[in-house]
Formats: structure tokens, C-alpha cells, sequence
């Protein structure tokens, strides 16, 4: 890098330091993703205390974005479902419920016998939910139309997006200008003692 013009030195050097921490700021950490894919697919090879052991070993150990908490309390509630506890299938509905009050089973890729636990466990969730005020703002309105396993996602890509867009703006100034910006002073020698 002797040779290489100083913007440019500049803008090689801090261009990567710039992505990294764009990169580190906006990643969502997917602490049990492994955890609950594997947990999934033992689930499907009729497995279920080994999947329930899974799911809650994640569910202890780390704090879940709500798509991981989605997840695990939806599969803990078709293992239990599976198994016939439907007391246990019951209570972990109504936790995903209190995290996603919107939440609907997927009438695609749930069975119907678990469809019909979990719209019953909705109607009780709702009668003991406190009715909402009628006259919400628009805003809230609109952002509960969103599912909130899309705003998390959505705001990981935002933070990386923003990040990579000050990191490539940072660099392309910092090439474009040349030497055309004007150069500050070297700074004053040290006082000889």
C-alpha cells in the first residue's frame, strides 16, 4: 500500500471495518436455529420426547426473537399434541398466544385435530384478553397487519442494508474526491525540552 494514494489507503482500510460492523450490528442471532431445525426433524420421525427436550433446552437457555419463539412453542405444542398431554399442548398455545396474540395454525401443515385444539385454545385466549380500546391509531393498525416473524426479519436486512450503504458511500466518496479536497495542515512539531 506504499504506493496507493492516501484517500485510497483510507478507503481500503476502513471500507472492510465499516462492512463488519454494519454486518455485527444487524445480524439477528439465531441462537437455537440449529437446535429447533433439528428438534423439527425429529418431531417428523415421530421422536417427540426427543424434540420436546430439545425445544426446551433452547427455550431455557437463550432469549428467542419472536420467529424462534414462534417455532418452539408451536412445535412443543404439536409434540405434546402428538403424545396426547393436551394440558401441555394447551399451555404452550397460550404462551405463544401472549407473545403473538394473531397467531393462526397453518391449515396446509397442521393436522386437523391439531387445528382444532388450537382454535380452541384462541377462543379462550380471547375471552380472557381485555377487550382493546375501538379507536386505534392507523399506525398500529397497519403494523399489526404485519406478522411480527416479518418485522424481525425485516429489520435484520434494514440494519445490514443501511450498513452496506454507508460502508459503500463511505468508500465511493473517499475515492471520488481525490485530491481534490483540500488537504489539512501536518500538525505543529512537539516543543524540544
Amino acid at each position: 500500500m506504499q504506493h496507493c494514494k492516501p484517500v485510497l489507503c483510507r478507503a481500503l482500510v476502513f471500507a472492510p471495518i465499516l462492512c463488519l460492523f454494519a454486518l455485527a450490528a444487524g445480524q439477528a442471532p439465531d441462537q437455537c436455529e440449529k437446535e429447533l431445525t433439528e428438534a423439527e426433524e425429529k418431531y417428523q420421525r415421530g421422536l417427540l420426547d426427543e424434540a420436546i427436550a430439545l425445544v426446551n433446552a433452547c427455550l431455557e437457555k437463550s432469549a428467542l426473537d419472536i420467529s424462534e419463539s414462534e417455532r418452539a412453542f408451536k412445535l412443543l405444542g404439536k409434540a405434546y399434541h402428538a403424545k396426547g398431554l393436551l394440558d401441555s399442548a394447551r399451555e404452550s398455545l397460550r404462551k405463544l398466544l401472549k407473545l403473538i396474540p394473531n397467531w393462526r395454525p397453518d391449515p396446509d401443515l397442521d393436522t386437523p385435530s391439531f387445528q382444532k385444539l388450537a382454535e380452541e385454545v384462541i377462543k379462550e385466549f380471547q375471552a380472557q384478553r381485555p377487550r382493546e380500546p375501538e379507536l386505534e391509531p392507523q399506525e398500529d393498525k397497519l403494523a399489526d397487519q404485519v406478522s411480527p416473524a416479518k418485522k424481525s426479519s425485516g429489520k435484520k436486512w434494514l440494519w445490514i442494508g443501511s450498513g452496506g450503504a454507508v460502508a459503500a458511500g463511505t468508500v465511493a466518496y473517499l475515492i471520488l474526491r481525490g485530491d481534490k479536497a483540500p488537504r489539512l495542515p501536518d500538525p505543529p512539531d512537539l516543543p524540544s525540552k
